[in-house]
């Protein structure tokens, strides 16, 4: 499994909102902490469905909140092997839902995966995270109103 630490965390939201924002550190921490499944670390879909719960709940950031949320969850999932649906406004309405409480997290995770594609590459985690946010420009977009 592979992991996003707090500075990644952090260097996404600054990709999401064009500057430093500041941030709860503790708040943070528990984001972070969310990914891992303790004892029984193999579950990527479950994990990453915790993942998104907590960054929802807690919003650690003073912005950019949703679009750190979004942007993190796909980088996880694509980090652990599972390819990602590459349809912005399905992936935008995706999350909205779950903002909205129309969805729950394991919902959205599952939502975003792309069943028929392969496993994408492993990939450095700049590159990874770069690649994305230009594939989702418009879903970023659309999760910024409000956030």
């Amino acid at each position: 499994m592979h992991y996003l630490t707090n500075h990644d965390l952090v260097w996404i939201n600054t990709v999401v909102t064009g500057h430093s924002m500041p941030y709860n550190y503790v708040t943070l921490e528990s984001c972070m902490a969310a990914q891992y499944a303790y004892k029984d670390s193999s579950h990527p879909e479950a994990q990453a469905a915790a993942f998104l719960a907590r960054l929802r709940e807690t919003a650690p950031f003073a912005g950019g909140n949703r679009r750190t949320a979004f942007l993190a969850l796909l980088t996880f999932l694509e980090l652990n092997g599972l390819a990602v649906r590459k349809d912005p406004l399905a992936a935008s309405q995706a999350m909205l839902a779950l903002h909205q409480g129309t969805a729950g997290p394991q919902q959205t995770v599952e939502a975003l995966l792309d069943r028929q594609s392969p496993a994408p590459a492993p990939a450095v985690l700049r590159a990874l995270v770069t690649h994305l946010t230009h594939c989702f420009a418009d879903a970023l977009s659309a999760l910024s109103a409000g956030d």
